[in-house]
C-alpha cells in the first residue's frame, strides 16, 4: 500500500512546486512555440487558479496544433472551472 506523508499533501506545496516547474518551463524559450509546451503551461496556470492566462496558453496551443485533442480539453477544462 502506498502511503503519502502529510507535507506532500498539502495545498501550500502543491501550489509552490507548480510555480516551480510553471517558472522552468518559462525558462526554455524554444519551448515557448509547441503546443505541448503552451498545453502543460496552461494546466499549471489553471491549477494555480489564473484562468485568463491559462485560456491564452490554450488558444496559442490551438494555433500550433488545432487538431490535437489536449487543447480542447484544457479549453473545456477553463470554462468548467471558472464557471
Amino acid at each position: 500500500m502506498c502511503q503519502r506523508d502529510s507535507a506532500s499533501a498539502s495545498p501550500t506545496r502543491g501550489r509552490g512546486v507548480l510555480r516551480t516547474r510553471l517558472l522552468n518551463l518559462t525558462r526554455s524559450p524554444s519551448r515557448w512555440k509547441t503546443a505541448e509546451y503552451q498545453i502543460e503551461r496552461g494546466q499549471a496556470l489553471l491549477l494555480l487558479g489564473r484562468f485568463d492566462e491559462a485560456l491564452s496558453a490554450a488558444n496559442a496551443a490551438q494555433r500550433l496544433a488545432a487538431q490535437a485533442p489536449q487543447v480542447y480539453l484544457l479549453i473545456g477544462a477553463d470554462s468548467d472551472v471558472a464557471s
